[in-house]
């Protein structure tokens, strides 16, 4: 848990934005990158597509 605050702190002290903003951004990037994912599959006519979103952290 240390370490994901001393990532946190750094990235605020980098960047300025809150750490709410920081979790957003992430949660909107893992969001993204699933839709991506998803595209990807059904582009090929994989049948693995879920229905359900699942973020993996």
């Amino acid at each position: 848990m240390a370490e994901l605050r001393n990532l946190l702190s750094k990235l605020m002290e980098k960047t300025g934005d809150t750490v709410e903003q920081i979790l957003h951004w992430s949660d909107w990037r893992r969001r993204r990158q699933y839709s991506a994912q998803q595209c990807y599959y059904r582009s090929r006519g994989n049948l693995m597509i879920t229905k359900h979103l699942r973020l993996w952290y």
